[in-house]
């Protein structure tokens, strides 16, 4: 507490009078017994709240301006900012640093905590993790993380969420409408992307996996730290999308995370997914052929010290420029190494997990996925291999030569998989039609099916227990990854989640209305363990007969039907079951 330099007499006098005041004023308010009573167990009950909080009660506490809000949490003070969203007024708390910054000997290396006391200022927007969005301000002092709250003397549910990019790209979204329309603590992260976030080398100093050890450490941050701030750490909830669905997948399996979180929303995409290659040796062979492209020359097939040494060495932004240069990646389908198996995090494969039972138990899971989730991977193909098909022979034709390009262990039947999409679509379709339905088979392949197997697998290890509920989005949303032909895309369900057309004046009623509507049931499923009755239904979960699992789902298509329900079973079960699904076994 920073008190005025002040003659010691009048600091003395000064005590009195206010001392005597206090006292007559206590000793009066005796004459209403009932209401002194009242007072003495509130100021009771504050002071015990603010010994938990870490407080000493004793001393001053420091007050924020007008347009700020701050938090002590033993040795630190969180400086926030309070704004007002949606009519209410929240706080704001962002750059929050949770672990050390991974700089010179920390790159590469698992995240280490924070051990920072004093007062952080915690209302500027932090850098991103580097990577190939240049738009974005980068740094490697990029592991923070960002709440919002409505009320930091509360106990309300908490969302924590993992935003997507393939583990290159991407940062923690804003979460305050969210926040402020369904009165949840909020939270979102950043966490290291590409080579500096999952370089595996077979080294302490560089094991892999290293973005989902930042986000182990973040929970553990939030599950800390987030009573401070109004939230429940018995109440939290994974949301993400993407590689951060797929980062959700890898929690709910490993031992060392699956126990920081209550409830899991899965935004299209699993463990599962072959977007993900966790072979061993291809894995060390593009690591490998990076370290020689930023001239770090290995001179055998191991990691040296040298070798590690000039990889530290070597700027951020150089790391990530090779990372898809030709000499490290040879295919227009090859995405660069991220999430890893058979290592400290993930000792087994995510099947092999499961069926040994190494889950998280009591398992609350909500998946989604979209219409079209594949159309944006046609834009990694070159012109030379992919053209815009203008007959039913040039789009099956097309379709067949994706497939059987495909390099994996058991060779795609890439004829069967055309036949079976665009057999029955008319010669004189449009040709956005077979663009659309080429996209669409693409995502039902890396991202829809991956995802139901691993849902259904999760159920199908424990009925009893395990609660899995789907939606489908077949609401056409905007952003860098659709086009105009596309159906609902790969992550159009990502901004009506976050509110974010309540932050456009180009948002239109019906979308707001979409968002609002998303963002309730998400919230509804934070805090009572499943999502929001539609149409006064309630949800069902996933469940057996015969020995069959039925698989419920929900459509989100921006309107609701007249006189039938918009739940639906099965989603895409027949194209999964019949062709895909052998390909995610291993």
């Amino acid at each position: 507490c920073h008190v005025w330099l002040t003659p010691v007499y009048l600091v003395l006098v000064f005590g009195a009078v206010s001392a005597a005041i206090v006292l007559y004023r206590v000793f009066t308010f005796n004459d209403c017994p009932d209401a002194h009573r009242e007072l003495k167990r509130q100021i009771t009950e504050a002071t015990d709240d603010l010994r938990r909080k870490g407080f000493n009660v004793g001393q001053c506490v420091a007050k924020s301006d007008a347009n700020s809000i701050s938090v002590r949490i033993g040795g630190n003070e969180y400086i926030g900012a309070e704004k007002v969203v949606l009519d209410q007024t929240i706080g704001a708390f962002t750059g929050i640093p949770y672990a050390k910054p991974p700089l010179r000997e920390l790159r590469f290396r698992k995240p280490l905590p924070i051990g920072t006391s004093g007062v952080i200022a915690a209302n500027e927007w932090p850098d991103a993790c580097p990577q190939s969005d240049l738009s974005l301000k980068q740094s490697e002092d990029c592991l923070k993380l960002n709440v919002w709250t409505t009320d930091t003397t509360a106990s309300k549910p908490v969302m924590v969420w993992l935003h997507g990019g393939g583990f290159t790209w991407g940062a923690g979204h804003t979460g305050e409408v969210l926040s402020a329309a369904t009165d949840v603590v909020v939270v979102t992260i950043n966490y290291r992307l590409g080579a500096l976030g999952f370089l595996r080398a077979d080294r302490e100093d560089a094991p892999g996996n290293q973005g989902l050890w930042d986000q182990t450490l973040a929970l553990e941050w939030v599950n800390d730290n987030i009573r401070y701030f109004g939230g429940d750490d018995k109440r939290i909830t994974l949301f993400g999308f993407s590689a951060g669905s797929r980062s959700i997948s890898m929690h709910l399996l490993s031992q060392h995370s699956r126990h920081l979180f209550r409830n899991a929303i899965m935004m299209s995409g699993s463990a599962l997914s072959l977007l993900s290659n966790s072979d061993k040796t291809y894995v060390r062979d593009v690591y490998l052929k990076l370290a020689k492209a930023v001239g770090c020359q290995p001179v055998s097939t191991t990691f040296t010290d040298d070798v590690m040494k000039c990889l530290r060495d070597i700027p951020p932004e150089r790391l990530v420029s090779a990372q898809h240069s030709p000499e490290v990646l040879d295919s227009e389908f090859a995405f660069f190494p991220n999430i890893i198996f058979g290592d400290e995090f993930m000792a087994d494969s995510p099947l092999t997990a499961v069926s040994h039972k190494e889950t998280k138990k009591k398992i609350n899971l909500l998946l989604g996925t979209t219409d079209d989730e594949g159309s944006w991977i046609l834009n990694r193909i070159s012109g030379e291999k992919f053209t815009k098909p203008l007959t039913k022979t040039d789009a099956i034709r097309q379709m067949q030569a994706i497939y059987d390009d495909l390099k994996l262990e058991s060779p795609i039947d890439g004829q069967s998989i055309a036949k079976f999409y665009l057999e029955t679509i008319p010669e004189e379709a449009n040709p956005d039609v077979w663009l659309k339905t080429t996209g669409v088979s693409l995502g039902d392949f890396f991202i829809t099916c991956p995802a139901l197997k691993f849902a259904e697998t999760l159920h199908q290890s424990d009925p009893k227990h395990n609660k899995i509920y789907g939606y489908y989005w077949s609401s056409k949303g905007s952003g860098k990854l659709c086009t105009e032909w596309a159906g609902a895309c790969h992550g159009s369900d990502v901004g009506p989640a976050l509110g974010y057309p309540f932050l456009s004046t180009k948002s239109t009623n019906a979308q707001r209305e979409l968002s609002m509507h998303f963002m309730k049931t998400i919230a509804h499923f934070a805090q009572h363990d499943r999502p929001l009755a539609q149409e006064g239904i309630q949800w069902p979960h996933y469940y057996d007969i015969d020995g069959l699992t039925i698989a419920p789902f929900y459509e989100f298509s921006g309107h609701l039907s007249h006189n039938v329900t918009n739940f639906g079973v099965g989603l895409k079960h027949i194209i999964c079951h019949q062709i895909f699904n052998k390909y995610y076994n291993n």
